[in-house]
């Protein structure tokens, strides 16, 4: 289930507009769509991937969303979630911007397994694989892929996900991929 053709969508963590860039492609009569970042230099960027006059951008924070009560449609949020400083601030924010009787979030994102065999194996690959081949493709900035363990470590197991957004949705689904370590969550009132 994706975006509706009409939705106000809110991109938060929009970074450099991937995000925004494929739910143009997707549902191309989107009514508008507001691109939140707490980097400024991000929301630049944007301007360069996606060029359309539907879109806003705000430098914002998930914890504390600049806007009325059920003013969206839609939230989308592309690999940002997981870098809120506090996940519950950012999940009631994300809800009470939501249309309260229809409104729908999509979160993809990193995800940390259930079973713990599954956690230790997905650990692995972002703690030791993943900065490994950052360096190996990248040179020295490939450490900068270290950050992305360090996320991992603080994310709730994909069921405690689960359990955080349905007592105000009204239907919870979670997709996992490759060995739940990736997500792709679409909460609907």
């Amino acid at each position: 289930k994706g975006l509706r053709p009409t939705d106000r969508v809110l991109d938060a963590g929009a970074g450099p507009g991937k995000m925004t860039e494929i739910a143009l492609e997707h549902s191309p009569n989107l009514h508008e769509i507001v691109m939140i970042d707490p980097l400024a230099v991000m929301l630049e960027e944007s301007k360069e991937r996606v060029r359309d006059p539907r879109i806003n951008r705000l430098v914002a924070v998930f914890e504390n969303l600049p806007f009325r009560d059920s003013v969206f449609d839609s939230a989308m949020c592309g690999f940002s979630l997981r870098d809120a400083r506090h996940l519950n601030d950012a999940v009631t924010q994300l809800t009470r911007v939501l249309n309260q009787d229809s409104g729908r979030l999509i979160v993809v994102d990193l995800g940390k397994p259930n079973s713990s065999l599954a956690r230790l194996f997905i650990a692995t690959y972002w703690k030791v694989i993943v900065p490994f081949l950052g360096l190996l493709f990248t040179g020295t900035r490939g450490h900068l892929y270290s950050a992305l363990y360090k996320t991992y470590r603080k994310l709730p197991t994909n069921a405690a996900l689960i359990q955080r957004f349905t007592p105000t949705f009204s239907s919870v689904q979670l997709e996992e991929r490759m060995f739940g370590g990736a997500i792709i969550l679409v909460a609907e009132k």
